[in-house]
């Protein structure tokens, strides 16, 4: 359990490591999705769930059920866009304004992200009556962090085990939504209802949502990797970085859970600089700042210090001061390790508990 309040910021490196496609695998699975390709009237290439919600669309606008031409033209110019885009949510940004481009990429977004849960590592756990072989995914970073939760927590205690934590996680994916029920129900011996009031009390965020918004935790509107779904309401669930965060709730949950903070922990986290924005927040509270910068160089790490001290307002601990100042922080840590490896390297940082090492 969390002894001080906590803030874990996750980011799309965190979900590779259940084999969810990021970056630029998961941008030309979207371009593949949205090729579309027909003869006459069948289709030979793209998506055809995508099609048949694209129909519906237009039917619902104009009363004819088949692609509009606007539909059609822009799913494959996102298509065939993708090889220069940095990101899909960096071509939807070029593109603001038109909504046809955000409609058809959202769509691809969804499905290709639920095609991704399909075949993650985690896939399993879409059925809460199989067993699941929880050892192939011990090298996680999601195991890790529920033994920190529950590090010195009994069972009388359950209610306590998110103490202290808010995750606020930019994926689309569902990995954690589907990871921690079946964990506490197994770890715990708990029955659904008693997961169901515990999972009530973890404070979890996504921005930007998700491919099928929880309106309980435990229980998702869309099953994880389920394919049978209907796009066109999934892909509303859904904002990119240039849109922003639209809901007053989520935008007063993340100014909450940062004012509060004790530390701070990104986790897979890219630090766009729209994302970085929308994490500004009086930040009196924070003494501690941990990040993972798997692959960067030291001058991009120099920089992602810099950025995170400038946007919260705080002094570099290595800094020497004549006088003390209540702006520096005691640490900032930047790690060049994958999410699961510094979870646990840093365990006994962020946890008051020991950790079990495998």
């Amino acid at each position: 359990m969390f002894s001080e309040p906590t803030v874990f910021v996750v980011g799309a490196g965190a979900s590779a490591e259940y084999k969810i496609a990021v970056g630029d695998s998961l941008k030309f699975k979207i371009a593949d999705l949205l090729d579309l390709h027909f003869d006459w009237s069948e289709l030979t290439r793209g998506d055809y769930q995508i099609v048949e919600w694209l129909r519906r669309h237009n039917q619902a606008v104009s009363g004819s059920h088949k692609v509009s031409d606007q539909d059609f033209k822009s799913a494959r110019l996102i298509s065939q866009a993708m090889p220069h885009a940095l990101s899909i949510d960096n071509f939807i940004d070029a593109h603001r304004g038109n909504e046809s481009i955000a409609l058809c990429a959202k769509l691809g977004i969804v499905k290709a992200i639920l095609l991704e849960e399909v075949s993650s590592r985690i896939s399993g756990l879409k059925d809460e009556f199989q067993p699941f072989d929880f050892a192939s995914v011990a090298d996680t970073w999601i195991p890790r962090l529920f033994q920190m939760l529950s590090e010195g927590v009994s069972r009388d205690d359950i209610h306590r085990v998110f103490e202290n934590l808010t995750l606020i996680v930019f994926n689309y994916d569902r990995c954690v939504e589907a990871y921690l029920p079946r964990a506490l129900r197994e770890y715990y011996d708990l029955q659904p209802a008693e997961v169901s009031q515990i999972m009530a009390r973890l404070k979890i965020i996504h921005p930007y949502g998700v491919a099928g918004r929880p309106d309980e935790i435990e229980r998702l509107t869309i099953p994880f990797g389920s394919s049978d779904v209907n796009l066109l309401d999934a892909s509303q669930g859904i904002r990119t970085f240039s849109e922003g965060v639209g809901d007053a709730t989520i935008k007063s949950g993340l100014t909450d859970a940062l004012s509060s903070a004790d530390t701070l922990v990104f986790l897979g986290f890219s630090f766009h600089p729209l994302n970085m924005k929308l994490l500004k927040a009086p930040t009196n509270n924070l003494r501690r700042v941990f990040a993972t910068t798997y692959g960067l160089s030291k001058s991009a790490v120099a920089n992602v210090e810099q950025s995170i001290l400038q946007m919260f307002d705080k002094l570099d601990p290595r800094q020497t001061l004549l006088d003390p100042d209540e702006r520096q922080l005691d640490e900032l840590e930047m790690a060049n390790l994958k999410a699961y490896d510094f979870c646990t390297q840093y365990f006994r940082s962020l946890s008051s508990a020991v950790p079990v090492i495998w």
